[in-house]
């Protein structure tokens, strides 16, 4: 509503001040005050992190690698797409960010000079880009192509000619997240969606003009019949059924509150070591921006790091109130203090 009124008040200045119109009805327009709570959710803790690589590992294998490099760099998704063999320095173990991939699948450079950095990382992750990089050559090899001169390091391409878009990686990282149950969809998108599995497993349809099958995996109704009903296309239908499955699954088990998300692992990062005592000019730098920019936006109190504070203030709140003695008088009675 915010941007409506900008918009609208750009234009009838423009057309006041142009003599297309008499007046400005959007001047002095009040917007009524929103009672919407929006709940942030906080960056995933250690565990939680495990947690969803090992469900990447089981769900969505294809982007598990990508994920590691997430939560191990801090980097953005449109960076990691973005790097090359060359960019992984095995000799220093780090990675080289020197770019990053655009929605459209062209690879930008860096903002900032900040932005342009090196890395460090660990052996252990190192270890999975290079089975990533060795399956990456097998695949080639199948196919029988040969990996181009400077292959990108995660690629849909044969010979890795061409980075993966981020697009790509946010719709399997859709699906992840149906898994675990941390979904932001909106509640009209959610029933819609249930609706649709309800309708596979119970709807009805009027047979009667139709000489073919049934649908062989004895659903009720045929993803097709389903989209006709709700005036969806056939593949959203799909899609849909498949997403209210995973959230139906997702419920039997533990119940998960977190920020799935690449910008939910840069602020684990950020938070993880800002946590642990590292400078905040090291954390800073890895993460690609400045102190001051890193403390505003990155450095989120999770509930371990909270609960510690708490801790921490009670005993030495309590702690001290328990040996420091309180001063008396020559009677023996509590004096002034």
């Amino acid at each position: 509503m915010n941007q409506a009124k900008a918009l609208l008040s750009g234009a009838f200045k423009w057309a006041r001040r142009t003599g297309k119109v008499l007046h400005n009805p959007v001047l002095g327009l009040q917007l009524p005050k929103s009672t919407y709570l929006a709940r942030e959710k906080l960056p995933p803790e250690a565990a939680e992190v495990s947690l969803i690589l090992a469900a990447a590992l089981e769900h969505t294998p294809d982007i598990a690698p990508v994920l590691t490099l997430a939560a191990t760099t801090g980097c953005r998704l449109g960076e990691l797409v973005a790097l090359r063999r060359s960019d992984v320095d095995w000799y220093r173990r780090s990675l080289w960010v020197r770019g990053a991939v655009d929605i459209d699948g062209s690879i930008k450079t860096t903002k900032r000079l900040q932005h342009r950095r090196h890395v460090p990382v660990d052996e252990e992750t190192l270890a999975v880009v290079r089975h990533h990089l060795d399956q990456m050559a097998e695949r080639a090899a199948l196919i029988g192509v040969p990996l181009s001169a400077d292959p990108f390091v995660f690629s849909d391409e044969p010979g890795c000619s061409a980075p993966l878009r981020p697009a790509q990686v946010t719709v399997r990282l859709a699906v992840l997240k149906g898994h675990l149950g941390v979904e932001d969809k909106r509640p009209t998108t959610i029933a819609l969606e249930d609706e649709a599995l309800r309708l596979r497993r119970e709807g009805s349809v009027d047979r009667s003009s139709r000489p073919g099958p049934r649908p062989a995996d004895g659903a009720a109704m045929s993803y097709d019949d389903i989209a006709k009903a709700l005036g969806r296309t056939q593949m959203w239908a799909r899609r849909a059924c498949d997403a209210a499955l995973r959230r139906e699954q997702a419920a039997d088990g533990e119940r998960h509150e977190f920020n799935l998300s690449f910008n939910g692992f840069r602020k684990f990062t950020s938070s993880e070591l800002l946590d642990a005592g590292f400078n905040i000019s090291v954390v800073a730098q890895r993460q690609g921006h400045g102190p001051a920019v890193l403390a505003k936006h990155y450095s989120k109190a999770r509930g371990s790091a909270q609960r510690k504070a708490a801790e921490h203030l009670g005993r030495v709140v309590h702690g001290q109130a328990e040996h420091n003695d309180v001063p008396t008088s020559p009677a023996g009675e509590p004096g002034p203090r």
